[in-house]
C-alpha cells in the first residue's frame, strides 16, 4: 500500500494551454472536493504546467478525475526549463481504477500533464485534483478479506415522526493491519500522521501493480 500526502501541487503555479475561465486549473486541481474542477476549451494536444520556484521531487503522479476517453494519450512530463520539444521525463500515465497513476522518479521545476483525446466529444477535458510528491511506501499487510461500502448520510426524526434525510457520500471501508512493521517505519507513519490529522486530505493506493515500474 501507498499513501500520498505531500501534495507538491499545492506550492505551484499552474497554467493551462487554453482554459475555460468558468474553471479554472489554479484552484481546481489543488481541491480534493472532486467536483471543483479545470477545464480546457478543447480536447487536442491540451497541456497542464506545474511551475516550482525550486526543483521538487516525485515519486507519483495521480489524477484523481478526469473525462478522458480510454484511448486518451496522457503523459507526465517534467524539465529543468519550460521547454516540451524533447523533456527527460516523458511517461504515460496508467489506468487505476478511475483514477490514473504515473510512478515516476524525479526532480525538477517544470512538470505538466500532457492530453491528446481527439475521439472525446466533450467540450472540453476536465480535470479533479491532482497529486504530485513523494510516497509513503506502507510494509506488507495482511489483505482484508472485503472493503465494505459505508455512508456518512445523516437520518433524523422529528417529534411527530417525520422522517429527515441528508445524502451525504458514500466510501470503501477497510481495516489492514501491518503484522511486521520496523522502528524507521514506524516514524515514517508517525510523521505522516501529524502532518495529516484530520484535516489535511491523503490518498491511498492499496493495490499496487507491477507496469506502474
Amino acid at each position: 500500500m501507498i499513501i500520498l500526502y505531500d501534495n507538491k501541487v499545492q506550492s505551484a503555479t499552474i497554467s493551462a494551454t487554453v482554459e475555460n475561465p468558468d474553471y479554472p486549473f489554479s484552484s481546481g486541481l489543488k481541491d480534493s472536493r472532486l467536483s471543483r474542477i479545470g477545464k480546457t476549451i478543447d480536447v487536442n494536444d491540451q497541456a497542464i504546467l506545474f511551475e516550482f520556484k525550486a526543483d521538487i521531487t516525485s515519486e507519483y503522479a495521480v489524477i484523481l478525475k478526469h473525462n478522458f476517453t480510454p484511448s486518451a494519450t496522457v503523459k507526465l512530463q517534467a524539465n529543468t526549463s519550460d521547454d516540451w520539444t524533447t523533456p527527460p521525463l516523458d511517461k504515460n500515465f496508467i489506468a487505476y481504477g478511475n483514477s490514473l497513476v504515473c510512478k515516476v522518479i524525479g526532480e525538477y521545476a517544470f512538470w505538466r500533464i500532457f492530453i491528446d483525446d481527439p475521439t472525446n466529444t466533450a467540450t472540453g477535458l476536465e480535470i479533479g485534483y491532482v497529486f504530485l510528491g513523494e510516497a509513503l511506501t506502507m510494509p506488507g499487510f495482511n489483505r482484508p478479506k472485503v472493503l465494505g461500502n459505508r455512508s456518512n448520510s445523516i437520518a433524523q426524526k422529528s417529534t411527530s415522526g417525520q422522517l429527515y434525510g441528508d445524502r451525504r457520500l458514500n466510501y470503501k471501508s477497510a481495516e489492514i493491519t501491518f503484522p511486521d512493521v520496523t522502528e524507521t517505519q514506524r516514524q515514517e507513519i508517525k510523521t505522516f500522521w501529524n502532518t495529516v490529522d484530520v484535516v489535511q486530505p491523503f490518498t491511498l493506493l492499496i493495490w499496487g501493480y507491477r507496469d506502474w515500474e
